[in-house]
């Protein structure tokens, strides 16, 4: 078995595997999932994707998804890169699977192929935040209807692996709550279960834990990286923190050469640090000063990320083969966006002084690969941060004294190799000298159950999940998050359009992650106020808009008045996205904010390429009546939105706004799922949906009375659909045979308005099912219940609310509110015994098969 494991593990990566990654298969093979491991940085960490993976193709019994959070949002994804090249590895060797690749963070936004098969092999990439509200059935930037789907796979037959655990203990509690806690999770064996693994570099976190044993230690590969020679030594504080920093790094340079790396804790240290060492007179090569800082777009982050290649800071990757290297020496200076999850290699460095923790990260970033003579001079200054708080002061005394105790180096240093800072691990300084964790609540059921009623719009018992993700911290200035657009409606007179065809624009044009910056709120008001000032506009023009709830609107004058703008930006609800007029500026060339910033800021809908925006996977442009529309039925841009550019009292009327969607091949794009390349037949796709879920349930093992229910709810989930109404709505010619799917070419989802609510299909469903149970009949109770809601659910309603029209004339509207009522009913007590983890997989199999069948007749005609 050994010798199997190598030969794939060569073929997934490209080199043997060492010891301890080989000790750690053998375990998965067992399906003995250790819940931590404990190893150095440098050794390869992000490999457990590449073990898991090998087992399963040696058909382990593992988690069909891998989960991996990082919890820094930095310029590059290594693990992303890792999962992506697997999946090009593993081409032949997955019995007829293909590896997904999903990022739920970066240049890579949410794809959604870990959703289209749940029984297929999958790894997805995300941060913190972006992971755990989706976990929590909150998901950051997902409808209300795909929350549950995107819950119940991650909620189950998961294994999530928790980078840099140490970083984040709230989110490492609530994942601990999620694999164990039996109170969350009914002892119901048939739902696979959840699993996690932490992994962390800094000696916390390990109780049971997978660490290196003296046997990994003899691989030259690992006792080189141990070995790394590193010598640290503090220099005197002497005048500002920020030319001090310059001055050394540019000694070193002098000195050492090669590529050097400073860190920071402050931004605005960082920037004037760059700015310095980037000074003209210095007459450096374009591209020797990275600055690598937080509170950056994606593709700013993308940007520096290439300028770290070429720095040599980064291994270059597929996309970068033709990024030119430049000789030394070079720079890259880092906030704490460059600590973490992200494979920098210095040659030597300069920092001031921080928390253990911190320090343990940095000093990985420095000479990781060792070998030969090489050895890395690292100068730590010792100066407090501006109102600095008595206890962070104490715990940075106590790091200084932590590190002076590391063993003496003949050069004056002492020895901040991995083995030596290994060693420190049992030094009482060490929990002393790092930053402590915040409190945090823990995970009940009862918030847990209140948080899975996504269909509801409101709840009284529905907290916000920010205290279980990253524990009740004091922000005094928490971030908020900004996005710049054009005011493409305009013209010359910065006109906004009514509210409603607002809220429809920003409904089809939905902000990407993409475009999304997240900075502290006083930095961002302070820029955005200083630009206020240096705009000649009229005062009445709208700059910023609110979206949250609804679509609030800030004034030019208003934004230049503390206590207008102060409130407007304060009081906004968790999750607002703010919307700034591109033409305010704000941001500099490398995408930081910045009061200086007089040009437009290159956006979206202005300014970028359109590879940028096949990334967003959405487009604004203006076209003119008459002008083709994208085709529906070839891969590419689609238009879902036309919103007129002028005002209706005015004779012009041929230009519009047309909001298009990038599908590439097969890949889900927004809008209403009923609308598809092709018109499907309603018989046909109960048919194929029938099949699909019967050969999903198979390859999942499902005990045969469940493979039979799952294949009898898709064969009944649409039945709704048959209504004379909602085939006007759609599209569908009079006369025409019912359809499940339309082009969308003459639909009017007006029409499906009835007494102030929206008719859903699939209350329609329950009716035709009280009347005629057709393949549910053979069902037993308990399984004819759970088909029932898996038919009211498939669109995420029903969870517990569904809204109870019908427009079938033999109904009334009491037996309609008694049906929506039976469906909540349902909904309860199905949660209370598959739990909401649970009952939310078994939902998101139906939908899968839903999906499958609707994308393969896009493919092949009905």
């Amino acid at each position: 078995m050994a010798d199997r494991f190598e030969q794939i593990f060569r073929t997934l990566t490209g080199h043997a595997p060492l010891r301890w990654q080989t000790r750690l298969h053998t375990r998965f093979m067992t399906g003995d999932l250790p819940p931590a491991l404990d190893l150095p940085t440098g050794l390869g960490k992000t490999s457990v994707m590449a073990v898991w993976l090998a087992a399963r193709i040696m058909g382990a019994k593992l988690p069909n998804r891998l989960v991996y959070v990082v919890d820094r949002r930095t310029v590059v994804d290594q693990a992303t890169e890792e999962a992506e090249k697997l999946a090009r590895n593993a081409a032949g060797l997955l019995a007829g699977d293909t590896l997904a690749i999903s990022t739920l963070r970066g240049q890579h936004v949410d794809n959604r192929r870990w959703m289209e098969d749940p029984a297929a092999p999958a790894i997805i990439v995300g941060t913190v935040d972006m992971i755990g509200s989706r976990l929590l059935f909150q998901g950051y930037g997902v409808s209300t209807g795909l929350r549950p789907f995107q819950a119940g796979l991650l909620g189950a037959d998961t294994l999530l692996v928790l980078d840099e655990a140490h970083l984040c203990p709230p989110f490492q509690a609530l994942l601990a709550s999620a694999a164990g806690d039996a109170a969350l999770r009914p002892p119901v064996p048939l739902v696979p279960p959840f699993h996690l693994m932490a992994l962390s570099a800094t000696g916390e976190n390990t109780a049971n834990a997978f660490a290196l044993a003296d046997e990994d230690k003899r691989d030259d590969f690992v006792s080189t990286r141990l070995a790394a020679a590193k010598s640290l030594s503090f220099l005197a504080t002497d005048g500002k923190l920020d030319e001090q920093l310059a001055r050394s790094a540019q000694a070193l340079a002098e000195t050492h050469g090669g590529r050097i790396a400073i860190f920071c804790t402050s931004r605005e240290v960082a920037q004037k640090v760059a700015a310095r060492l980037d000074d003209k007179k210095a007459k450096r090569p374009e591209g020797a000063v990275v600055l690598l800082a937080g509170a950056r777009r994606v593709k700013e982050r993308e940007d520096a990320r290439r300028g770290l290649v070429a720095a040599g800071f980064l291994t270059p990757g597929m996309d970068d083969a033709d990024t030119p290297i430049l000789p030394g020496p070079t720079f890259q200076v880092a906030t704490a966006a460059g600590e973490v999850g992200i494979d920098l290699d210095a040659d030597h460095a300069v920092m001031d002084l921080v928390a253990a923790e911190r320090m343990i990260q940095r000093l990985g970033r420095v000479n990781r690969k060792g070998g030969g003579d090489r050895i890395a001079h690292i100068q730590v200054i010792d100066a407090a941060a501006d109102k600095e708080q008595a206890d962070a002061a104490a715990r940075r005394d106590t790091c200084r004294h932590l590190l002076e105790s590391l063993p003496p180096l003949a050069d004056g240093g002492v020895d901040a190799s991995p083995r030596a800072l290994r060693a420190l691990r049992d030094n009482p300084l060490l929990k002393a000298s790092s930053t402590p964790a915040p409190l945090y609540p823990a995970l009940d059921r009862p918030t847990l159950d209140a948080w899975a009623m996504t269909s509801l719009r409101t709840h009284p018992g529905r907290p916000d999940i920010a205290p279980w993700l990253r524990g009740w911290v004091q922000e005094d200035d928490p971030d908020v998050t900004l996005v710049w657009r054009r005011w493409p409606w305009e013209g010359e007179r910065h006109r906004l359009p009514d509210d409603k065809a607002l809220e429809t624009f920003f409904d089809k044009a939905r902000p990407r992650l993409v475009e999304q910056l997240e900075a502290p709120r006083s930095l961002a008001t302070k820029v955005l106020a200083d630009r206020a000032k240096k705009v000649d506009w009229n005062g009445n023009t709208i700059v910023v808009l609110a979206l949250g709830d609804g679509i609030a609107k800030l004034r030019l004058d208003d934004l230049r008045d503390k206590k207008k703008r102060d409130p407007f930006f304060d009081n906004a609800p968790a999750g607002t996205l703010f919307i700034i007029h591109h033409a305010m500026g704000g941001l500099d060339a490398q995408g930081l904010l910045s009061s200086d910033a007089d040009h437009p800021a290159p956006c979206l809908d202005d300014g970028w390429e359109e590879a940028d925006q096949r990334v967003a996977g959405l487009r604004i442009v203006e076209r003119v009546t008459g002008e083709p529309d994208p085709p529906t039925d070839a891969p590419g841009w689609r238009l879902v939105e036309r919103i007129a550019l002028t005002a209706p009292d005015q004779p012009d009327t041929e230009r519009f706004l047309a909001i298009e969607t990038w599908r590439d091949g097969d890949q889900e794009s927004g809008g209403d799922p009923a609308i598809r390349r092709r018109t499907q037949e309603l018989p046909d796709h109960l048919v194929w949906a029938r099949k699909e879920a019967d050969e999903l349930a198979e390859r999942l093992g499902l005990p045969p009375p469940y493979r039979a229910m799952l294949a009898a709810a898709a064969a009944v989930h649409d039945q709704g659909k048959a209504r004379p109404l909602w085939q006007r709505a759609m599209g569908v010619p009079r006369g025409a045979p019912p359809l499940a799917k339309t082009t969308g070419r003459g639909a009017n989802p007006a029409l499906l308005k009835i007494n102030g609510e929206t008719y859903r299909h699939e209350f329609g469903s329950l009716l035709d099912l009280e009347r005629d149970a057709g393949p549910l009949a053979d069902l037993p109770d308990d399984l004819r219940e759970l088909a029932l809601h898996l038919v009211a659910s498939h669109h995420g309603y029903a969870r517990p609310w569904i809204a109870p029209v019908d427009p079938d004339p033999r109904t009334s509207l009491q037996s309609h509110r008694d049906r929506a009522a039976q469906a909540a009913l349902r909904f309860a007590r199905l949660q209370a015994h598959w739990g909401p983890w649970g009952l939310a997989w078994w939902e998101a199999l139906l939908r899968a098969a839903d999906q499958r069948v609707s994308r393969r007749l896009d493919k092949e005609g009905a």
